[in-house]
């Protein structure tokens, strides 16, 4: 009985020990540090004055404080897993600088390219400005569960935001002036979220190419000259409590698939919505009791063409008979 009884003690004590040996080896295999990087663009006050420097220099998992201040730089890569880039709106030091910190590409290449899973951007201004077509933030596949949050980012030659990626957010952003595209780019990836974002001033706001199980929700989409939200040959994605205001169209959705667009403002636009399906009469798609410019007693036809060349028409059966509140 008494070997029995140390065998019983010794063996809780082993597996403990090979459980904590494990644990070691998975997180040297995650490479996780969790480390804390400052960059501030007064020398001496922080780790770095570079935020390229500050991501040569980082590991899995760890976080970039970059405060308030200046920054002249493009081609940022994010390699490494989990990475966290966080805008500070003040000063680490000396110096006189508030406010988001600002990062300006100077139409150089794309500002930031995410390469790595789980990487987080938020609290910053950005702009890249000049004679290169070039975007500001792009996610790369399969950079998959990023986050772009609580930025301001203006002036694009190209598109403001490309996301080739799954389960990632742009969540709470102003998104403005991309010159020749998109302010979001979602292709050809699926369960992205799609919220809270002002976007003003691009040819066409929301760009979802391919992509399925999307979800658009309480986006503020004005004065795009090509269209608020076109949806090209995707599926099963819902926009919701968008307000789509002043824009060339409102939403086009060609050669889709069962996407539902419901409880949305549609105000002001040229044309407020439209289709286009070569083999289909409906494909699928739903609209359901958006508010369309006026209050509707009867449903709303929205316009469009089947079999290459046939008029169509699909209804909201139910409208909105006063606009929504989306704050």
């Amino acid at each position: 009985m008494k070997k029995i009884s140390s065998l019983l003690v010794i063996l809780p004590i082993i597996s403990l020990l090979g459980f904590s040996a494990t644990c070691q080896i998975l997180e040297q295999h995650k490479g996780g540090s969790g480390n804390i990087i400052t960059v501030d663009n007064e020398p001496g006050d922080a780790d770095y004055t570079s935020i390229k420097e500050a991501l040569n220099h980082s590991s899995p998992g760890d976080t970039i404080e970059v405060y308030s201040g200046t920054y002249k730089e493009h081609g940022l890569t994010i390699a490494d897993e989990g990475i966290s880039l966080r805008g500070i709106p003040y000063e680490l030091g000396n110096g006189s600088d508030t406010g988001k910190p600002y990062i300006n590409g100077q139409g150089l290449s794309n500002v930031i390219d995410v390469r790595a899973q789980n990487a987080t951007i938020t609290g910053f201004r950005m702009q890249n400005q000049g004679l290169g077509f070039w975007s500001i933030i792009i996610v790369h596949g399969p950079a998959y569960g990023c986050v772009i949050s609580n930025n301001t980012l203006c002036y694009a030659q190209d598109s403001i935001i490309g996301c080739y990626s799954n389960y990632s957010k742009v969540v709470n952003n102003t998104i403005k002036y991309a010159y020749a595209y998109y302010g979001i780019w979602l292709s050809p990836y699926f369960h992205n979220l799609v919220s809270d974002n002002i976007i003003d001033h691009c040819p066409t706001g929301i760009y979802i190419f391919n992509g399925a199980y999307n979800d658009i929700l309480r986006n503020r989409i004005s004065n795009c000259s090509s269209c608020g939200i076109d949806i090209v040959g995707s599926g099963y994605n819902t926009c919701q409590y968008n307000s789509i205001e002043n824009n060339a169209y409102g939403v086009h959705l060609y050669e889709d698939g069962f996407n539902h667009i419901k409880q949305n403002n549609f105000i002001n636009n040229t044309v407020q919505a439209g289709f286009f399906h070569s083999l289909q009469l409906t494909h699928g798609d739903r609209w359901n009791q958006n508010y369309w410019n006026k209050p509707y007693r009867l449903p709303y036809p929205i316009f469009g063409r089947v079999f290459l060349i046939v008029p169509w028409v699909q209804f909201d059966w139910r409208p909105a008979q006063e606009p929504y509140d989306i704050s």
